[in-house]
């Protein structure tokens, strides 16, 4: 019994630090997802604050924040998510102070206001 046990100790070692490659490398894959989900994001948030910027230099009237959703789906197209919305499924937001615009994601963890939230700003030229 015992050199039984002697012969399965490094095989239980081995399939313990298999284990935890396992949960080391599905911690590394899901880092890699939500970079990438966050550069996507703020390519696309950097396509609507240029939209945005061109549409007040051309003399167009901004959309208001509480229609910025659906001001969104009107001027972009988009193939494999809602356009209004971020690669977290988050609603994009957007704010205006001054010439300013900011255009906000919740980022990650899907709530307004913290350490991870996306912003692109965009200065507001008018004619």
């Amino acid at each position: 019994m015992m050199r039984l046990l002697f012969r399965l100790m490094p095989l239980l070692a081995i399939g313990g630090f298999a284990e935890h490659n396992m949960r080391q490398s599905d911690s590394m894959v899901t880092a890699a997802i939500v970079t990438a989900q966050t550069v996507i994001t703020q390519y696309d948030m950097t396509q609507i604050a240029k939209t945005l910027a061109l549409q007040a230099a051309s003399g167009k009237e901004l959309p208001d924040p509480d229609a910025f959703s659906a001001w969104i789906d009107t001027n972009f197209k988009c193939k494999t998510k809602a356009c209004n919305t971020d690669h977290f499924g988050n609603e994009y937001r957007v704010e205006y102070s001054g010439e300013t615009a900011s255009i906000t994601s919740n980022g990650p963890d899907g709530e307004p206001d913290t350490d991870d939230d996306i912003i692109a700003e965009v200065e507001i030229v008018r004619p």
